[in-house]
Order: structure tokens, then C-alpha cells, then sequence
């Protein structure tokens, strides 16, 4: 018989699949977009990019990642 341990191991391991089981779901739904969603710029995205649920292009993207980690210093700072 088990005891209320099992019990509490056993839903947490549900809730853990349960929340498994929506993240791929999420992700499944989630695809990228064809082209840059920057208004000014508009670029066309590659497929594999796109397959991953990209926003941005390559050149925007990169901007971007500049741009989080200047601000993430300044973040850490604090």
C-alpha cells in the first residue's frame, strides 16, 4: 500500500510530465516568422531559423544579442 511519500512522488512526477507534455505543445505552435519583424527592415529569415521560432534576421538578431549583453552588465550591477 502507499504510503502519503509515494503519493506526493507520484504527483509531483505528473505535474512534471503535465508541464512537459504543454512546453512541447507550446513549442509546436510556436513558429517563427517568414521575415524580420522590424518594421524598417523586413529581411526574409532562413527556413531552419524559422523552423526554431525566429523573429528577427540574422543582422537584427545580432544587434540584438549586442545590445542584451551591453545591458545585462549593467543589470548585474545593482
Amino acid at each position: 500500500m502507499p504510503d502519503a511519500m509515494d503519493r506526493v512522488q507520484q504527483h509531483a512526477a505528473d505535474l512534471n510530465d503535465d508541464a512537459l507534455r504543454r512546453h512541447r505543445q507550446q513549442q509546436a505552435l510556436r513558429a517563427g516568422l517568414t521575415e524580420c519583424e522590424r518594421l524598417d527592415c523586413r529581411e526574409p529569415i532562413r527556413p531552419e531559423r524559422t523552423a526554431r521560432g525566429a523573429r528577427l534576421c540574422d543582422e537584427c538578431q545580432e544587434e540584438q544579442d549586442k545590445r542584451d549583453a551591453h545591458f545585462a552588465t549593467w543589470a548585474r550591477r545593482r
